[in-house]
């Protein structure tokens, strides 16, 4: 089986993300397109590790992140809330920021520290991620920050790590009752389908793309 490239794997994202949008801003009341909505954001994860552990430069693998948090800021909020400004809710990019930042100390303290500090060092780690993302208020917030340590943690195992966020999510869904959070435990299928191989590079229409729909789906709207 030849599996499936990481470009297949973003079209994978991007289509369901986009079919999570539609769903919310034109057909709130239809719960099956943001259950398909709910498998990309872990999908979205698993990718930010991947590219996390792959580019030669993580200072700038942040800060392209954060640009396209601030370009995707208002297209977010009149989109998704119907006004310009609404600073109680902040998009996804800045929990993949936060995202990548953690990993990056993460990666520190696998390195430098000695055993005695590693494991209370690594917590506090990701609590004060977690605690940043709520504080912000950002999409997906403490959850996220939780599946990109899950995914960060299991790297070497892909199927322990996709099975892993498959269980949180399927967690988070009993927790809230009614939830369709759980059906983000089908993203674990075209996780375990990635064969390793970047694939076709569009590196910035994936960037881009985010913002983009969001206005389109405004303007439709």
């Amino acid at each position: 089986m030849k599996g499936i490239s990481g470009f297949q794997l973003k079209w994978i994202g991007i289509v369901t993300m986009a079919i999570d949008h539609i769903g919310h801003v034109l057909f709130p009341r239809c719960l099956m397109l943001r259950a398909i909505g709910r498998l990309a954001f872990p999908i979205f994860c698993f990718l930010l590790v991947e590219g996390f552990h792959y580019t030669h430069d993580r200072k700038r693998y942040a800060l392209r992140l954060a640009t396209f948090a601030l370009i995707s800021e208002l297209p977010f909020n009149v989109a998704i809330f119907g006004n310009w400004f609404v600073p109680q809710h902040q998009n996804v990019f800045w929990t993949l920021t936060i995202g990548v930042l953690m990993m990056t100390v993460l990666e520190y303290i696998d390195e430098k520290q000695s055993e005695a500090a590693f494991g209370v060092l690594k917590i506090g780690t990701v609590l004060l991620a977690m605690l940043l993302t709520v504080v912000l208020r950002t999409d997906y917030s403490e959850k996220g920050i939780f599946m990109i340590f899950l995914f960060y943690t299991f790297y070497q195992n892909r199927r322990v790590a996709a099975l892993s966020v498959a269980g949180y999510n399927l967690a988070l869904s009993l927790w809230q009752l009614g939830s369709v959070q759980g059906a983000a435990a089908l993203s674990a299928v075209p996780i375990l389908c990635y064969n390793g191989k970047e694939g076709k590079k569009m590196k910035y229409f994936f960037y881009l793309f985010y913002p983009v729909h969001l206005l389109v789906l405004h303007v439709i709207s």
